[in-house]
């Protein structure tokens, strides 16, 4: 027996080289990746977010991973994936479609505590590197604002973007409390010049720091009551960090993402407060166009001076909540809501889904102190295929503690 296996030994060495290439043969790994339908975007600002897919066995990707991240960049639509091979490896082949991304934006937002009307020229496809520009106003019967912005795309893998926003405006501000009772009325005059980078850590998480100058001086009203005592005038240092996941069920594009802020504000003539803000979305698909979707969000704030409290308070929008009116105001937050979403129609145009979910939210410190709300919420979306906007919403809202409703819509853009 030792004599048999010593003789069949030179023959299963000289065979082993054969049975090698013979799996390399068998294993078909994407080594390539072409995207075609690109008019304006170059091509150089796409492929380093699909580079991921190199090295990948093409046989057990999944084609909505390729979709996903093509959804994700907001200029494309994915419209086809093939595998092609090649003597030297398989090639990703993404067929795309771009989107309609220079237009002026109407943005319109209304509910219980206003409603606002904005122009916007908008171009989120600037020079075809999805780099975003925008230069409008918005007006509301209390008053206005000018803005202007600009983000730059990186250009590669581990390339660092920033951002530059200008922002004017004069304004009544009114805050109320959950039973919209009136609790301040004063006007002030806003100037905010902000200067970002974003980093690209990997290809799920994202570092960010910015840096913001803003000045803000009371206006004579002769409606006022509770007003600050002073104006203000602060740099704020804001360092943060996002992860996120995309994930596509060939109908819906879903998210799982947490994003962390902490903000230094240093005030010229007053104490310098500290603020921290977390916000965690999580969207599941069960079906294609069926998903589970749970928002929260938490917003910490101290330290901050008394004779300017109302100024750097927040509306409850921020906790991704929409129970209360939006000149409700608070120092912190902790808003959560769960619910489901289901796509009811689908077409060249885009995709219309039906919203409904349970919404919680803390709030603390003045005007309002400790308050709890909760209730069911209920809306709409509209998810563009041929425009590079975010979705348009309506949404209605029942807060069971005060039995006050809220409503709300949602169109155009958000800077």
């Amino acid at each position: 027996m030792k004599k048999i296996l010593f003789c069949l030994l030179p023959l299963i060495i000289s065979l082993n080289p054969l049975w090698s290439n013979e799996q390399i043969i068998n294993d078909r790994i994407i080594t390539s990746i072409q995207v075609s339908g690109l008019r304006r975007t170059r091509e150089e600002i796409v492929i380093p977010s699909l580079e991921r897919f190199l090295g990948r066995d093409a046989d057990s990707m999944d084609p909505n991973e390729v979709n996903a991240v093509i959804l994700d960049m907001i200029i494309l639509e994915p419209i086809n994936v093939e595998l092609i091979d090649s003597s030297d490896g398989v090639i990703l082949v993404v067929h795309v479609e771009e989107k309609w991304s220079i237009f002026p934006v109407p943005l319109v937002t209304s509910g219980s505590g206003g409603t606002n009307f904005g122009l916007f020229i908008a171009e989120t496809n600037a020079f075809g590197m999805r780099d975003q520009i925008a230069v409008g106003g918005m007006y509301r019967r209390s008053g206005w604002m000018l803005m202007a912005m600009y983000q730059f795309n990186p250009r590669r893998t581990g390339g660092v973007g920033w951002n530059a926003n200008f922002t004017y405006n004069r304004n009544e501000i009114t805050n109320i409390d959950s039973n919209e009772t009136l609790l301040r009325r004063y006007s002030t005059e806003l100037l905010r010049l902000s200067f970002g980078i974003r980093l690209p850590l990997n290809e799920i998480s994202t570092a960010s720091f910015n840096l913001s100058f803003s000045n803000i001086n009371l206006l004579d009203n002769p409606n006022a009551m509770g007003a600050p005592e002073t104006g203000a005038r602060l740099f704020r240092f804001n360092p943060g960090i996002t992860f996120r996941l995309s994930s596509f069920d060939g109908i819906l594009l879903s998210q799982k993402s947490i994003s962390l802020d902490y903000g230094f504000n240093l005030l010229f003539f007053n104490k310098p407060y500290h603020q921290a803000e977390l916000r965690t979305i999580f969207e599941h698909s069960f079906l294609p166009g069926l998903r589970m979707v749970y928002r929260s969000g938490i917003i910490l704030t101290s330290g901050t001076d008394s004779q300017t409290d109302p100024l750097f308070e927040h509306n409850p929008q921020r906790a991704q909540v929409n129970i209360l009116p939006n000149n409700f105001s608070a120092k912190h937050y902790a808003g959560f809501s769960l619910g489901l979403e289901k796509s009811l129609l689908s077409f060249s145009w885009g995709t219309f889904s039906l919203l409904g979910s349970w919404q919680l939210l803390f709030s603390g410190g003045p005007p309002a102190f400790f308050q709890l709300n909760h209730g069911p919420s209920a809306g709409f979306r509209f998810y563009l295929n041929r425009l590079a906007l975010p979705a348009l919403g309506l949404d209605f809202a029942y807060n069971i503690q005060t039995r006050r409703r809220q409503f709300s819509i949602n169109m155009g853009m958000s800077f």
